[in-house]
């Protein structure tokens, strides 16, 4: 039983940084920096250093419960 709980809570944990972080990108490409925290701004600008990587920040409210190997 216990590990039901805690597959569930890591998948909320999961979903839970996902959504931040795709907050943090949305904002970021908005150019409304302002809005973010110091540490909200620093992974902002290490997600922009990151192009690979666009196109799953921009899907990532869509890619909530996908498992990345």
């Amino acid at each position: 039983m216990s590990d039901d709980y805690t597959k569930i809570f890591e998948n909320l944990k999961r979903q839970q940084h996902r959504k931040n972080l795709h907050r943090i990108w949305t904002l970021a490409i908005s150019n409304k920096i302002d809005e973010l925290t110091d540490e909200e701004c620093k992974i902002a600008e290490i997600m922009m250093e990151h192009e690979e990587f666009h196109n799953k920040f921009d899907m990532a409210d869509q890619l909530m419960d996908h498992d990345f190997d």
